[in-house]
């Protein structure tokens, strides 16, 4: 559930075989802003998401092929981690 209006939506592969931001390229460097939700989207394999330190163990997980979204703040962009193989960001803005 979002809870702010979408005027803009950006995928993003990623492959987090150690533990990586959850961002896109974009977002990471801080040329992109104002992204409000986040849906993670599990390839082959489940993924977990969590802080900076997240292991299988630790954080929630994402099982393969299915889809989490998660509200973001606009104001950070690396609270949120994600481990575990190959994945799909899609960043609400």
């Amino acid at each position: 559930m979002l809870l702010y209006p979408v005027d803009d939506i950006k995928t993003t592969k990623l492959s987090a075989t150690k533990a990586v931001v959850a961002a896109s390229p974009e977002v990471a460097a801080l040329q992109r802003t104002g992204r409000h939700g986040i849906a993670i989207t599990a390839g082959e394999s489940t993924v977990y998401i969590g802080g900076k330190d997240v292991t299988a163990a630790t954080g929630m997980a994402v099982p393969a092929g299915t889809t989490t979204i998660l509200p973001v703040t606009t104001t950070s962009v690396d609270n949120l981690y994600v481990i575990g193989g190959d994945c799909v960001l899609t960043e609400f803005f």
